[in-house]
């Protein structure tokens, strides 16, 4: 039988060089935890040391007695101290023991693979879903990594020169409704927001319209959980075409004040063409309110068309797999993997949220972050929350309030929305 990885001798190098050289502690925290020393006895001494207030051997050994009586932890600690005169070269030692590690893990994940696969009682894709699952827990160990105070202020400097010199105005994706741009300067990298509204505000309207002017420049996928495709595609044909949705709907193409069929029919193939060519991938398929499986597509899709931008409409509708003991709790699981997966592909993540039934009951029904259903664990992950109000359903003027912005502050905007082709177009009137 094969022995798994590992290096006795260089775990103790390490734990010798932190006993002689306290101050490279803080450091190799960062490197290791305490379960990637392979030898048990290893990884005890290793939590005594960082969690130590002082490095006498006599209260260390002390403290591990009183963990296990059982060891002769003087004999061990002398064995670790009287082998290493220098610290040097601790930190390329704790590396090669952090790549020996993640080596177990990839071994002891396949087994556990291997198992899932021959029991007849599991699907395939559960067991590609638990595999992804395993891949992602240990990428985000092996990857964490620390830049010194210099290194990342030199690369915000380097970036604002560069934003001087260029003109450019902020770094993130811009939605093409000069409302939320010029304020937010576009959604940046790894942020997750929030648009937040009552039934029929027109949520899904405005997420499409910022979705499809994203997708003029770079792929966005879009998780449409309470439309099919077609009606989405249905929607879009009427705001790009400017054709009434309801004649769209219907097949009733029959031109009005003066306009020919024709004419309709030319509006409508030209918006066919155009929305033919943009970059928006809308994904309608129920298994996908599953978290894990979202997260798992969007992971597999970005492999081949790098995204600029994930859309899902709406966070209320999707579950996750494993017991929670009450839905605001699986909301919240939910709402930590959106943030995650932001921060994973390094893109904004921009999920639509119902509100709770509390908000009817009040005179002024403009949203609130207190309105959020399961408000306070989707409230901590957001970084942006955006809430849309109309007086009613006929109303053409939209507010658009920023709720809450890390960068931004609070504004709030009115835009037009037509709700008879669906489109939302830039208003100048501006409320503070």
């Amino acid at each position: 039988m094969r022995k798994l990885p590992s290096d006795p001798d260089l775990e103790r190098a390490v734990l010798g060089a932190l006993f002689i050289n306290p101050k490279m502690i803080s450091k190799i925290k960062l490197i290791l935890n305490a379960d990637d020393f392979y030898h048990e006895d290893h990884s005890k001494i290793y939590v005594e040391v960082i969690n130590a207030d002082s490095f006498d051997m006599v209260s260390m050994e002390r403290s591990l007695r009183i963990r296990e009586p059982s060891r002769n932890w003087v004999d061990i600690l002398g064995n670790i101290v009287s082998k290493v005169l220098i610290s040097a070269g601790i930190e390329k030692h704790a590396k090669i023991l952090k790549d020996l590690s993640v080596k177990r893990k990839i071994i002891a994940s396949a087994s556990d693979i291997t198992d899932q696969a021959f029991n007849d009682t599991v699907q395939a894709s559960d067991t590609l879903t638990f595999w992804k699952s395993k891949i992602r827990e240990i990428q985000s160990d092996h990857l964490v990594s620390f830049e010194d105070s210099r290194t990342v202020v030199n690369r915000v400097f380097k970036d604002i020169e560069r934003k001087y010199e260029t003109g450019e105005i902020g770094t993130g994706v811009r939605c093409g409704i000069s409302a939320i741009d010029d304020n937010l300067f576009g959604f940046e990298p790894k942020t997750l927001t929030y648009l937040i509204g009552r039934p029929s505000m027109g949520k899904t309207a405005l997420a499409l319209e910022m979705a499809g002017n994203m997708a003029l420049s770079g792929w966005v996928l879009y998780f449409s959980h309470e439309m099919g495709r077609e009606a989405i595609v249905r929607r879009r044909l009427s705001s790009t075409s400017k054709v009434f949705l309801s004649k769209i709907r219907t097949g009733d193409i029959r031109g009005e004040n003066g306009e020919s069929d024709k004419d309709v029919w030319g509006r409508i193939i030209d918006a066919a063409n155009k929305l033919s060519d943009d970059k928006l991938i809308v994904v309608d398929s129920p298994s996908l309110k599953v978290v894990q499986k979202l997260i798992d597509f969007s992971e597999t899709i970005h492999m081949d068309y790098p995204l600029t931008a994930i859309f899902v409409d709406h966070v209320q509708l999707m579950r996750a797999r494993g017991a929670f003991g009450s839905r605001h709790l699986e909301i919240s699981y939910i709402s930590d993997e959106l943030k995650g997966l932001a921060k994973s592909l390094n893109i904004p993540v921009i999920a639509l949220c119902q509100l709770n039934r509390n908000l009817e009951s009040r005179i002024n029904k403009r949203p609130q972050l207190q309105d959020m259903r399961e408000s306070g664990a989707l409230e901590q992950d957001a970084d942006i929350v955006i809430g849309i109000y109309r007086e009613d359903r006929e109303s053409s003027e939209m507010e658009l309030g920023c709720l809450k912005g890390r960068d931004s502050g609070t504004w709030v905007h009115s835009v037009y929305f037509n709700r008879f082709i669906q489109k939302i177009t830039d208003n100048t009137r501006k409320r503070s």
